[in-house]
């Protein structure tokens, strides 16, 4: 769960643990005048999980740590914008 009063930030991405990153536009979020179900952002498989998400204006640099410790910089340039609920971009294998 996910909540944030939107100001002037267009975009928003969600990473998942299994390795997956969604990107879309937050024009896709309909605004809920009374108690609401809200949305989904990222369709998750059975064994995942959503590890976090940022919300932002113009370009972002989403950087994930994988469990190696190694660190995988994702741009609003190489994940495009697309629709929201999808099952996102694989950017890290996992091995096991």
């Amino acid at each position: 769960v996910y909540t944030k009063v939107i100001r002037d930030e267009e975009a928003a991405f969600l990473a998942t643990a299994n390795g997956y990153v969604t990107h879309f536009v937050l024009d896709q979020v309909s605004i809920l005048a009374g108690a609401g179900k809200g949305v989904v952002g990222i369709k998750l498989k059975t064994d995942d999980t959503c590890i976090g998400g940022v919300i932002f204006e113009g370009k972002h640099t989403l950087v994930l740590e994988t469990i190696g410790g190694t660190n995988r910089e994702v741009t609003s340039k190489q994940v495009s914008a697309t629709n929201r609920g999808g099952v996102g971009t694989e950017i890290v294998k996992r091995a096991g």
